[in-house]
């Protein structure tokens, strides 16, 4: 990787508002002395013997009072970070191969006279907002994360193999000429799509924290760890054999038991838990259906498909209960009582096992309609009612601590089908006229209201 080709007194300047010393580390092509004027216009000379730009670099020491010059012959690594820069002038350093100015105050880095330059941190530099490095062809190593760049045009990189571009503000990239990349950070940007379908070599990507909403990985043969936690993604394609034989974490986002990555094996690391709670309709009617089968028998990681449990209960907590409240076939739910609170489903399955404790896996909220499009039973309260018997023959009874106002009761399509209205804290309410079945009783007394399921056998 050295340059074969050496100029002399290569020059590097730099401005700092540092007012304590600052660390310049420096390695150049053949055993030399390098000067370095602090400000003042002194210039101390160091010796460098270290030629190797892998191995451990000279540091050199000072308090910066005005532009710093540092000259030496065929610099190959530079290294001003955590340095307080605000400005550098790399025009007189053709030969560097290694540059680190992170942690600095930079706005602008001119890299344009650094054709030979193989790897690059500009990493923490928060008023950098663009990077120009159409010039760098050689660039193998790419490291501009927590910076605030809106675009970063890598397409001249083709050499590129390791690209970070972490914390920025990016909501799009051409990669399509980085064939060669292996591993691309790409963490907390605002990425809704990205095309990795050219980057064949990738083996490492990590694209947390953006906005995707779906991601396509199936050309990606070489890939062995994918991070895409905490966006919003819909769909991953081609991600079940990484999810098997590699590391696959797609947490946080809107994916569920049908279009999560489906291993059925694993031999490495899968996380999927907790997602985005599953959108379904916002109301629905009494005798309407909703229909949750497409997340029912899936293989996930195991060899054959399971059978998902279904479980719902109001928001507050309150398990709604099966052939009382809603009817089940595979699945698919109709309602046969409105809720006075919105209702969420809850669903487990042996496929996706880490979905339990405070990552179980969850619908929307849903609001339970009577049929003419009302709860029938809004504005409930915690008021203690008492109905009996239960199940009723003949009559029904009615009694509270506090005075009954009214009385209703409601049918399992949400319609009013008796009522009354009273003045004391027990009613007698008859039910000849009622078919058999399951029926609401709601009780509007002093201090708020109540209903209660009651069963009617005839």
């Amino acid at each position: 990787m050295l340059c074969s080709h050496i100029v002399r007194a290569d020059e590097i300047r730099l401005t700092s508002s540092s007012t304590k010393s600052i660390d310049l580390s420096v390695v150049t092509s053949t055993a030399t002395a390098v000067t370095v004027d602090w400000g003042d216009g002194n210039s101390v000379s160091t010796d460098i013997a270290q030629t190797d730009i892998n191995g451990t670099p000279t540091v050199i020491s000072g308090i910066p009072v005005g532009e710093v010059i540092l000259k030496g012959n065929g610099i190959t690594l530079f290294d001003c970070s955590f340095g307080s820069v605000t400005a550098i002038n790399l025009a007189s350093a053709p030969n560097l191969i290694k540059l680190s100015v992170n942690n600095n105050s930079l706005a602008a880095l001119d890299l344009s006279a650094n054709t030979v330059l193989y790897s690059l941190h500009v990493e923490t530099n928060p008023a950098l907002t663009a990077l120009n490095l159409s010039n760098n062809t050689a660039l193998e190593l790419l490291y501009c994360y927590d910076n605030n760049m809106t675009s970063l045009d890598v397409t001249a990189n083709t050499k590129l193999t390791t690209l970070n571009f972490n914390s920025n503000k990016l909501m799009n990239i051409d990669l399509s000429h980085n064939t060669a990349l292996k591993s691309i950070y790409a963490v907390n940007n605002q990425f809704e799509t990205i095309d990795l379908s050219k980057n064949v070599n990738l083996t490492y990507v990590s694209l947390n924290t953006n906005k995707l909403k779906t991601i396509d990985v199936s050309t990606l043969i070489a890939l062995k760890s994918l991070f895409l936690l905490n966006n919003n993604l819909t769909e991953i394609k081609g991600a079940n054999t990484v999810a098997k034989n590699g590391t696959v974490n797609c947490a946080g986002n809107k994916l569920t038991f049908a279009t999560l990555p489906q291993p059925e094996a694993l031999k490495s690391t899968f996380t999927y838990a907790p997602q985005q709670a599953m959108p379904i309709l916002t109301s629905i009617k009494v005798g309407e259906s909703l229909d949750l089968s497409a997340q029912n028998n899936v293989k996930g990681i195991l060899a054959s498909a399971v059978a998902t449990t279904y479980a719902w209960a109001t928001k507050s907590g309150k398990a709604l209960v099966a052939k009382t409240d809603y009817e089940e076939n595979g699945g698919v739910f109709t309602f046969l009582l409105p809720q006075s609170e919105t209702v969420i489903c809850t669903m487990s399955t042996t496929a996706f096992p880490k979905f339990t404790g405070t990552a179980t896996f969850k619908t929307t909220e849903m609001s339970v309609l009577a049929a003419g499009g009302t709860t029938g039973l809004a504005q409930l309260e915690d008021v203690k009612v008492n109905v009996y018997p239960n199940p009723v023959t003949d009559k029904l009874l009615v009694s509270s601590d506090f005075k009954i106002n009214n009385l209703e009761i409601y049918n399992t399509q949400g319609m009013l089908v008796w009522s009354t209205k009273a003045d004391a804290v027990r009613v007698e309410a008859p039910t000849e006229n009622l078919h058999s079945g399951v029926y609401v009783v709601r009780v509007a007394t002093e201090k708020g209201l109540s209903a209660q399921r009651c069963i009617v056998r005839k």
